[in-house]
């Protein structure tokens, strides 16, 4: 735990709240856009202005949002540690390597995912609370929009701690954070259109692809994880 907070006090946390509430309002005007859309254009782009439509979108959006922010944190407070200068510093510290980046790592995807499922939650709700008020959809929301708004802010939540971890492979593999953040879009961009289709899948089918999904980013950053740690416990300094 001492490490835990040594590591967390290294970061400075301005900047990144700053952009948290930029993309937490992002993800509240794309709710409210959606939500407000006359039904003529909302007929014109082929999607039914239902809860399950807005929670959907909403949460890609917030997906893409935090995996990018969570590719440039990895970036900034993980790689460049290690590519740099510094890393003479951090080899010099009484604890093993492996604890040090695992715990780097982990404070990261922490971040990264807590921060991705209070703003989509947020967002939602926010959304929910001037539906009440304003009604612009036909649908109310009751505990099964609720419980499918949690379900998508903890699975995006997840997958986009996981897509910041496999980018940061890409980081370490090429020694560049251009290259981190770079990769991180190239995934992004197909992962969250095959999310999307799952505005036409309506019920069972949208949630099991969901967490297929997460499944899938969750074993690969499993297997990144433990490449990245044993190339850090090997790694030579010049």
């Amino acid at each position: 735990m001492r490490l835990f907070h040594l590591e967390w006090k290294k970061i400075n946390k301005r900047p990144y709240l700053y952009a948290v509430l930029g993309m937490a309002a992002f993800s509240l005007f794309v709710a409210m856009l959606f939500m407000l859309m006359p039904k003529e254009e909302m007929e014109l782009s082929q999607i039914d202005p239902v809860w399950g439509n807005i929670t959907t979108l909403v949460s890609c959006v917030t997906f893409a949002e935090f995996a990018v922010f969570g590719a440039v944190l990895n970036a900034r407070t993980v790689l460049e540690d290690y590519i740099g200068k510094q890393v003479l510093l951090l080899f010099s510290y009484p604890i093993r390597r492996e604890e040090l980046i695992r715990t780097k790592m982990a404070i990261t995807w922490g971040l990264t995912s807590g921060g991705a499922f209070l703003t989509n939650l947020a967002a939602m709700l926010a959304a929910a609370v001037v539906s009440f008020i304003f009604r612009p959809l036909e649908t109310g929301f009751g505990v099964n929009e609720a419980l499918a708004v949690l379900l998508y802010s903890a699975g995006m939540a997840v997958m986009a701690g996981n897509i910041a971890l496999i980018s940061l492979w890409f980081g370490f593999w090429k020694s560049s954070v251009v290259t981190e953040i770079v990769s991180s879009l190239i995934i992004i961009i197909p992962l969250a259109n095959m999310l999307s289709a799952s505005l036409f899948s309506s019920g069972l089918q949208g949630y099991l692809f969901l967490l297929a999904a997460v499944g899938v980013t969750l074993a690969v950053s499993a297997v990144i994880t433990m490449k990245i740690i044993h190339r850090v416990k090997n790694m030579e300094v010049k």
